[in-house]
């Protein structure tokens, strides 16, 4: 479980399927006290290590490793993904059994936003493009993913684009 907000920090726990807590919220000191860390993303991969990635300042995409069996220890320094020019809103993501950490994200202003998403490896490396899924010319929010057993993507998002006709 992860929860932010416009803080400095991101906090980590683990929790069993029955609710108990098995480790006490932790907190990750990301970046300097002033800046704004939000919308956590997280996956395990293959090793059983935790995948973490989060938008500082609204624009930038950070990435880091840290091992839950070990009390949160960092297993990669923070590494920058990349940065976008436009405000980015919210985020989605999931790990493929390749484990590549698909994201989703909403960027834009409230007029005018679109869905895009982007691959990055267990390593904090950037090895897909950014892609513009919606291209919508109106606002489009609430993204979400998930990839299937072959590694496809399939996403969701709402739309304010007029469209011809309803799916029946």
């Amino acid at each position: 479980t992860i929860d932010s907000g416009s803080f400095s920090n991101i906090g980590v726990a683990q929790v069993d399927s029955t609710g108990v807590s098995l480790t006490a919220n932790t907190a990750l000191p990301l970046t300097a006290s002033t800046q704004r860390n939000e919308f956590p993303l997280i996956g395990i991969d293959s090793a059983n290590k935790l995948n973490i990635v989060w938008v500082e300042n609204r624009s930038i995409f950070n990435f880091l490793k840290i091992d839950q069996d070990a009390a949160f220890l960092a297993l990669t320094p923070k590494t920058k993904l990349f940065t976008r020019t436009s405000t980015v809103t919210e985020t989605d993501g999931e790990i493929n059994p390749s484990d590549f950490l698909q994201i989703t994200w909403v960027e834009g202003s409230q007029n005018q936003s679109d869905v895009f998403t982007s691959k990055v490896s267990n390593r904090g490396l950037q090895v897909g493009l950014v892609t513009n899924v919606s291209n919508s010319p109106s606002f489009s929010f609430g993204g979400s993913i998930v990839l299937d057993v072959s590694g496809n993507i399939h996403m969701v998002w709402a739309d304010g684009t007029a469209l011809a006709r309803d799916l029946p």
